[in-house]
């Protein structure tokens, strides 16, 4: 799973990207995070997925993979940290 991780992170850096893309990840990914923070006391809501699904769709695969995994990566710094996270941003991813 960590080589996986770190197979996609490798790519997409060695991809040339413009800064619209970059930007368009940026802002994905911080709605999603905070979509994730504001519904988390109503139980079994989420709205980060669905924002990470439209956002992949757009995107492509690969970068999808890259916004689940840094949505994941930093709502888990608001949520805690643990054991669970690789394992959550290779499922959001």
């Amino acid at each position: 799973m960590i080589l996986t991780l770190g197979i996609y992170f490798w790519k997409f850096e060695k991809s040339p990207h413009t800064s619209r893309e970059i930007v368009f990840i940026a802002i994905i990914c911080a709605l999603a995070v905070v979509g994730r923070i504001i519904f988390a006391a109503i139980p079994a809501v989420k709205p980060e997925l669905f924002i990470l699904i439209l956002g992949a769709i757009v995107s492509g695969p690969e970068t999808g993979f890259l916004m689940g995994t840094i949505i994941a990566l930093t709502s888990n710094m608001y949520f805690g940290q643990g054991a669970w996270t690789p394992w959550q941003m290779f499922a959001l991813g």
